[in-house]
């Protein structure tokens, strides 16, 4: 695939939320910003004007495409409660959504969006034109008329079957199960949580630059290990704390036995955690992660 082939779509979620035309973009490799502005690629704005002229900038960088929040501009990724830090990019995937002010968007494929807006514009041609003393032939819901002359596959069907179990066929178990377990992919639920943890590890992961060892240095002792975890921070990343912190809760506490006590027993605790921390009231998070570090610890 040249560079020139390679796109990524944008869709808007909840168009009705909008007080702008646009809907949909697709961005090639060298990007464009989201915002207000009447000069930006994907010019947009929400019915309370929350999106600034210059929002968001959309990057094409070592074969992947990224989010940027342009200054301090507020994005929430994929239903997370925290914005995204400033000035730093993320990688993004199709499926995955982000939101400004009001309004969700949705990465999918370039081609589904042009195959969209190709259909809306069919759809708008294809509406019926009437003249505006046309006499409309205004038929009762649920009306049904069938040629019988036509359906003759049809109509044998319904002479040899008295029973019409074709018109409408019960569900098999199986069936059913399936729908059941169609989960909605942004329901905080224990195993969105999982894949949510493993795309955010696989995402840092591909941004980790490497680094030489530097064996000059003099020796440590345990004092001195004691010393530094007590008094400097050992890691930068803000996303990396929060991504051990949370995976170290969601290994070591989740256990199948809460759902039987109470349904979604571990992700309320979870939820609540997360908020009252966002109201730094972080004793409830801090709690949790103790207990899961003892958890963890026991293992030694």
């Amino acid at each position: 695939m040249t560079m020139e082939e390679i796109k990524l779509g944008i869709i808007i979620e909840n168009y009705e939320d909008c007080k702008s035309q646009r809907k949909a973009e697709v961005f090639d490799t060298k990007g464009g910003i989201i915002g207000s502005g009447s000069d930006c690629a994907f010019c947009v704005q929400d019915k309370l004007g929350q999106i600034k002229s210059a929002h968001a900038k959309i990057s094409y960088e070592e074969g992947c495409f990224t989010l940027t929040p342009i200054e301090d501009s507020e994005i929430f990724y994929n239903g997370s409660f925290s914005k995204m830090a400033s000035g730093y990019e993320t990688m993004v995937n199709q499926g995955d959504i982000f939101k400004i002010g009001d309004i969700k968007f949705c990465f999918v494929d370039a081609k589904s969006v042009e195959e969209h807006l190709k259909e809306d514009k069919k759809q708008l041609q294809d509406i019926p034109k009437h003249k505006e003393f046309d006499e409309l032939i205004i038929k009762p819901r649920g009306q049904v008329s069938i040629e019988f002359n036509e359906k003759k596959e049809l109509q044998d069907i319904i002479t040899n079957n008295n029973n019409y179990d074709f018109i409408e066929k019960e569900k098999s178990d199986i069936e059913v199960l399936k729908e059941f377990n169609q989960k909605d992919p942004n329901q905080m639920d224990y195993e969105n949580i999982l894949k949510s943890l493993t795309k955010m590890f696989k995402d840092l992961k591909s941004k980790q630059k490497s680094a030489k060892l530097n064996t000059e240095y003099s020796s440590l002792h345990i004092k001195d290990l004691e010393s530094i975890m007590a008094n400097i921070p050992l890691v930068k990343s803000t996303q990396l704390l929060n991504l051990v912190a949370i995976s170290l809760i969601a290994k070591e506490l989740y256990s199948p036995i809460f759902e039987e006590m109470q349904e979604n027993m571990f992700i309320k605790y979870f939820e609540a955690a997360l908020q009252n921390n966002i109201k730094e009231d972080k004793i409830l998070f801090e709690n949790l992660l103790m207990k899961a570090l003892e958890k963890y610890m026991k293992d030694f």
